[in-house]
């Protein structure tokens, strides 16, 4: 059951850093 809790944390994780990728590609940091 912990190592399901842990898969589960990790796939929001990954989700978590796709939005943030996602949401820095449309900032503009080169200016």
């Amino acid at each position: 059951l912990a190592l399901a809790r842990g898969l589960i944390n990790v796939d929001a994780l990954r989700r978590e850093q796709d939005q943030l990728d996602a949401w820095l590609a449309q900032v503009p940091l080169h200016e």
